[in-house]
């Protein structure tokens, strides 16, 4: 994310500064009608460079000579004009601001976060620019950064910054997003888990600074997450596998399965009567994964699930309460993982 500026003098100039233009020939005659600056509204990173160019023009679009100056620079930026943008020597020898050309190029720097502004003007002319101060690195604070599988994690957003009910949380190494349990009321803290996978330094979206309430920014916190060894093991007898407990209408229940690379069981308990669940099976990995539900002990399918799709998915309406399973058959190639996601839907209207 670091930008850096290589070979670049700036040198002082007067507080009235001629402007110029991409246009070599001024318009001789012509009356200023606006003043044009290029970008109006500016995003940059603290510690970051970035240029604006400004000309006045006639009706006709033509650049004309006209002295521009800097005003009402707001905090947390600083504006001079790049007198390197199109330079001459004088008789001297040094480098001056070329006063032949009809273009002048600011360079407007990101000294502190801030939403501010300053202003150009020339003649009766003024023009407000816009400018954002963002942060170059954002630090959240993990609640573990080394967590067992299906182990939550919190992390907290960093001082005047906030996450957004749709904030969403990806990894430099891994091919799924992290699971979003809840975001505070307030968005102060993000509870997750992550895939098996997943590491590295975690990326938020939606993150909204809070000098800026109507922006909404991706960070990259820098701390690294790694998930340790452990947590539901499926098994490769019916009798024997792990339980999952049906949820509640509306909830999802999520289990993730770090052993990869065999067929494996689950059993799934329901406790009321006609209970219809959507089933989503999926895997890390390249394969090609096939998810069977049977009864009690596999013996007789009930539902299936085998297209080329990651995750299978499949609804079944659990008529009796009682124990049922559900078997992760390999097609082909070698998951590394399983997850199961389990959630309460409503039964489908007659």
């Amino acid at each position: 994310m670091k930008r850096y500026l290589r070979g670049m003098v700036l040198l002082g100039v007067s507080a009235t500064l001629w402007a110029c233009n991409t246009e070599s020939t001024a318009v001789e005659g012509g009356d200023a009608t606006r003043l044009v600056v290029d970008p109006e509204a500016m995003f940059i990173e603290q510690g970051e460079v970035k240029t604006l160019l400004v000309r006045t023009v006639d009706q006709q679009g033509g650049a004309l000579d006209a002295p521009v100056s800097i005003g009402a620079v707001g905090t947390g930026i600083s504006v001079v004009a790049d007198s390197g943008f199109r330079p001459i020597y004088n008789a001297n020898g040094e480098l001056v601001y070329n006063t032949f050309n009809h273009e002048l190029r600011l360079l407007v720097t990101g000294e502190d976060l801030a939403s501010t502004s300053f202003e150009v003007s020339a003649g009766e002319f003024t023009e407000t620019v816009t400018v954002v101060v963002l942060p170059e690195v954002l630090a959240g604070t993990l609640s573990n950064t080394n967590p067992a599988i299906n182990e939550v994690v919190t992390l907290t957003a960093p001082e005047g910054f906030t996450f957004a009910p749709t904030s969403e949380i990806s990894f430099q190494i891994g091919d799924r997003d992290a699971e979003i349990l809840s975001v505070a009321a307030d968005g102060s803290s993000i509870d997750f888990r992550s895939f098996p996978g997943s590491a590295g330094p975690l990326t938020v979206s939606d993150v909204t600074p809070g000098y800026h309430p109507s922006l909404s920014i991706p960070f990259e916190n820098q701390e690294t997450v790694a998930l340790a060894a452990g947590g539901l093991a499926g098994s490769d007898d019916p009798n024997t596998a792990p339980i999952i407990s049906a949820p509640a209408l509306g909830e999802t229940t999520t289990t993730i399965d770090f052993v990869g690379g065999t067929d494996q069981f689950y059993r799934i308990v329901t406790t009321e009567p006609n209970t219809r669940l959507e089933i989503a099976a999926g895997w890390g990995g390249s394969a090609d994964v096939d998810v069977v539900l049977c009864d009690d002990g596999c013996n007789t399918a009930l539902a299936s699930a085998g297209t080329t799709n990651n995750p299978e998915i499949m609804e079944y309406t659990f008529v009796t309460p009682g124990t049922y399973v559900l078997y992760n058959f390999i097609y082909s190639g070698a998951p590394t993982y399983y997850y199961i996601e389990v959630t309460g839907i409503p039964i489908p209207a007659p």
